[in-house]
């Protein structure tokens, strides 16, 4: 169904990013969107939602898609999206927000799921997931939802590990109530996941262009434009955007001198650090450690 969007919901970015939690770069967040309370905007994160009351409107690319209980999106990076909700009605939804490459999935086995990757770590450019997986079931994952939320608290012991616990159950849960048939994902895919995976888990000085192609058996100029394709990224800004977001989470979290942070985040020399983080962030380390305490 086309739509026409109105003068107010106009594309924005939204100035919340789930990067700034870093180490564990996964948080879960429950809205009731009120008529025109989103406009179109983007994100730098993965979003899953689920619709766990009322209904609403979708809306993607020009076009729109009802929602209603048991309804789930999953929505890639930079996705302009927005929820249109008529006067009479509240739109309730649960948001995942994550980045599923900064995440242990991989020693879970949940990454081997099949349709793991297809539903819950899809590559940017890739269109957005709709389905319903029913009013019932969804009341399953809301309970489990709002267990995860009250897990939040960081003083919590053993918080992060029952959150990761609660979310491996959830988008199993989610698997096992898809409607549809779950396929495998493309070589391709498969291919850029394995180098998102050593940019992870390596130093910059260990991800020359030569060593990714290596691992990725293929040109320097394919694994580029593949590599650029899925995530928007070159490899080498991949890797620094990580980087940033680990910086972020140790300043607004610890009290290590900045020297320590840099260097915890792989930056050698502190005053370089200070310079990139300032032109990417648009502050310095110190003046974002101040806002964000």
């Amino acid at each position: 169904m086309s739509v026409n969007y109105s003068k107010d919901m106009q594309k924005r970015k939204l100035t919340f990013y789930i990067a700034s939690r870093g180490d564990f770069p996964l948080t879960v967040r429950r809205e009731k969107n009120q008529r025109d309370s989103l406009v179109l905007h983007t994100h730098d994160y993965i979003e899953l939602v689920c619709v766990y009351g009322g209904s609403g409107t979708h809306l993607l690319n020009g076009e729109s898609f009802p929602l209603r209980k048991g309804s789930v999106l999953i929505i890639p990076r930079d996705t302009a999206h927005g929820y249109e909700v008529a006067d009479d009605e509240v739109l309730q939804l649960f948001n995942v927000l994550y980045h599923p490459e900064q995440l242990p999935f991989d020693q879970l086995g949940l990454s081997h799921t099949d349709g793991f990757q297809q539903l819950f770590s899809p590559l940017n450019n890739t269109p957005v997931i709709h389905f319903d997986i029913g009013a019932k079931n969804m009341t399953q994952i809301a309970a489990l939802l709002k267990q995860f939320m009250a897990e939040e608290d960081p003083a919590l012991p053993g918080s992060q590990s029952s959150r990761l616990a609660l979310m491996t159950l959830i988008m199993c849960k989610i698997i096992r109530f898809y409607p549809g048939k779950l396929l495998s994902e493309s070589p391709a895919a498969g291919i850029i996941r394995q180098v998102q995976k050593y940019l992870n888990t390596h130093a910059a000085a260990e991800c020359s262009i030569s060593k990714l192609t290596r691992i990725a058996h293929m040109s320097r100029s394919n694994l580029l434009k593949l590599f650029k394709d899925a995530t928007g990224l070159s490899p080498r800004q991949y890797q620094l955007q990580n980087q940033l977001d680990k910086a972020c989470y140790a300043l607004k979290n610890t009290s290590l001198p900045i020297a320590d942070v840099a260097a915890k985040c792989g930056f050698i020399d502190t005053n370089y650090f200070s310079r990139l983080f300032h032109k990417h962030m648009g502050v310095s380390p110190r003046q974002y450690r101040k806002e964000n305490k």
